[in-house]
C-alpha cells in the first residue's frame, strides 16, 4: 500500500520540477532581451521615417487650423473696432508750439519768462539769472550745466551758453 501511494506522488513531483524548469528557462530567454538595443520594441528607422513625419505633419495641421482660427477672430475684433469708431474724426488739426533750435558753440540764447525747452543733445549751462530744471525738481543758477534730455522752465529773464552745438526744442 505504500508502493501504490508512492509512484503517483513521485511522478507529479517529477511533473512539476520539469514544469518549473522549463518555465525558468523560457522566461530567461525571452523576456530579458526585450526592449534592449540588441531586441528593440520599435526600430529607429520606424521613429525617424514614419512616426516624426507624421507626428510633424499633424502638428502643422494643428498650428495651420489654430491660425486660420486666430486670424479670423482678429480680423472680427478689428472689423467692430473699426465699424464703432469710423465716425469720429478730429475736428481740427494739432499743432505743436514747440521749435527746434540749434545754437553754435560759444554763443548766448536769452530766454523770456514763462518760456520752456528740452534739451536734446550738446552741452551747456545758465548764464545769467536762474531756471527750474523739471525734470529733476532742482533749481538751477548761473553757471549750473545742462542735461540732456531734461525739460527747463525760465521763471524770469535767463540766458543758456553752449558749450559745444546744443539743439533744444523751445516753447
Amino acid at each position: 500500500m505504500f508502493k501504490k501511494h508512492l509512484i503517483p506522488k513521485l511522478i507529479a513531483c517529477c511533473v512539476a520540477v520539469v514544469l518549473i524548469a522549463s518555465l525558468a528557462i523560457l522566461a530567461a530567454g525571452t523576456g530579458s532581451s526585450a526592449g534592449t538595443t540588441s531586441d528593440p520594441l520599435v526600430t529607429m528607422s520606424y521613429v525617424n521615417e514614419t512616426f516624426r513625419a507624421e507626428l510633424l505633419q499633424q502638428l502643422q495641421q494643428e498650428m495651420n487650423t489654430s491660425q486660420a482660427e486666430y486670424s479670423q477672430s482678429i480680423t472680427a475684433m478689428l472689423q467692430s473696432i473699426s465699424n464703432r469708431y469710423s465716425g469720429y474724426a478730429p475736428e481740427t488739426s494739432v499743432q505743436s508750439d514747440y521749435v527746434s533750435i540749434a545754437v553754435p558753440a560759444g554763443e548766448t540764447l536769452e530766454l523770456a519768462p514763462g518760456q520752456q525747452f528740452l534739451v536734446l543733445s550738446g552741452t551747456g549751462k545758465v548764464s545769467l539769472n536762474m531756471m527750474v530744471d523739471t525734470t529733476s525738481g532742482q533749481s538751477l543758477s548761473s553757471g549750473h550745466a545742462l542735461s540732456e534730455n531734461h525739460f527747463y522752465t525760465v521763471p524770469g529773464e535767463a540766458a543758456i551758453t553752449a558749450e559745444t552745438d546744443l539743439n533744444i526744442l523751445i516753447h
